[in-house]
């Protein structure tokens, strides 16, 4: 949202419809002109702009490592409150990868799950657990200290973030402008 509200603010004229949600959307058919898709892409007809890897990190409020104390492994995870993605397969485990490409399945537990990221942040800031989320969506938290990075050197499995838009539709200039802004940002 930040990059976003950032780019129509240099862009004043533009309107911005945003629709987020964890469906796999038909592009055209739908009438969005442009998408960011995280994950590999399935639909190989739409161009795609490579971003930089999506990487999920885990952290927690001050307060609740002052309370639970702070997990020296992954492993020490399952002694702790982590909070759940309800839309995640296998909403039980965390697939971590640490130094080296090392991977390790944690076995997780809590007591809140839900289906969206922003609410599992603000759980985070209440101090209800163990987040696992977006590096992106938890940076600013983490660099004015409302949140605490968690075992650093392990994150889930980066995964292919791309921009993606119809091969067919011509860029308008707005829509140029908008591209290059977020490669720009995210490239």
């Amino acid at each position: 949202m930040p990059a976003l509200i950032e780019y129509q603010n240099a862009y004043p004229d533009v309107s911005i419809e945003l629709s987020l949600d964890n469906n796999v959307h038909d592009l055209v058919g739908e009438g969005f002109e442009l998408g960011i898709h995280i994950g590999p892409l399935a639909d190989s007809s739409l161009v795609a702009r490579p971003l930089t890897p999506y990487r999920r990190i885990l952290a927690a409020a001050p307060d609740y490592l002052a309370r639970h104390g702070r997990p020296a492994s992954p492993e020490a995870l399952t002694n702790h409150l982590c909070l759940g993605h309800s839309y995640w397969r296998m909403q039980d485990r965390w697939h971590l990868v640490g130094p080296g490409g090392e991977l390790r399945d944690v076995l997780i537990s809590g007591k809140f799950s839900t289906n969206q990221g922003a609410a599992l942040r603000m759980a985070a800031l209440s101090g209800a657990g163990i987040v696992l989320q977006p590096e992106l969506l938890l940076a600013a938290d983490i660099a004015e200290g409302r949140l605490e990075q968690v075992l650093p050197e392990w994150s889930y499995k980066p995964v292919p973030m791309s921009l993606i838009y119809a091969p067919n539709r011509r860029p308008t200039a707005m829509l140029r402008t908008v591209i290059d802004f977020l490669v720009e940002r995210f490239g």
